[in-house]
C-alpha cells in the first residue's frame, strides 16, 4: 500500500479545512491541532497554524 501525505495551505481556515478533509474519508481523523501561543503579525493567540490528519483503512478493506 502506498502512503499519501498531502500538504495543504489555508490562510486562516486550517481547522475548517481539516474538518472538511476528514469528513470526506472514512476512518479519518484529526490527530493534532497546532495553534499560536501568542498574537503575531497575521493572527491572534490560539490561531490554528497547522493540523495533522490520518486515515486508517478498515481491516476488511485490506483483504
Amino acid at each position: 500500500m502506498t502512503n499519501t501525505n498531502p500538504c495543504l495551505w489555508f490562510d486562516g481556515t486550517a481547522e475548517e479545512a481539516a474538518n472538511l478533509y476528514v469528513s470526506g474519508f472514512p476512518n479519518s481523523l484529526i490527530d493534532e491541532v497546532a495553534g499560536t501561543p501568542g498574537d503575531y503579525h497575521a493572527g491572534t493567540a490560539g490561531s490554528v497554524l497547522a493540523t495533522r490528519c490520518s486515515n486508517q483503512p478498515r481491516a476488511e478493506a485490506i483483504r
